[in-house]
């Protein structure tokens, strides 16, 4: 008698090779469900990230545009007459655009490292 022991079986010879078979085959049935499940499990949570990930997108898109925007609306600014001869104030709105476009590069990285992700 080994370690693990003798199991007894009550049939004849042939019917145990079948009663061995089924259980091969239940259990190559049940590896497969479990994989199955594991894999649909994997893919709901890349599908989720894939989501996440497209909606940062959409939302990085608008915060450029809206960026984009506000330079243009501070340039039209620099042109009012009473503005264009104030050099202080001109100052001011052009390092407002310089800020701008440092977050517009910043949100630009961002937005290619997510689309890069694809």
């Amino acid at each position: 008698m080994s370690k693990i022991g003798t199991k007894y079986f009550n049939g004849t010879y042939e019917e145990y090779l079948e009663h061995k078979e089924k259980l091969r085959e239940n259990t190559e049935v049940n590896i497969k469900i479990k994989e199955t499940k594991k894999s649909a499990n994997n893919q709901y949570f890349i599908d989720k990230e894939n989501a996440k990930r497209k909606n940062k997108i959409k939302k990085l898109e608008q915060e450029i545009e809206n960026k984009e925007n506000e330079i243009k609306d501070l340039k039209e600014e620099m042109l009012n007459p009473e503005i264009c001869t104030d050099y202080i104030k001109l100052k001011e709105l052009q390092d407002q655009i310089e800020i701008i476009e440092k977050e517009i590069e910043v949100k630009m990285l961002e937005w290619e490292e997510l689309n890069r992700e694809e």
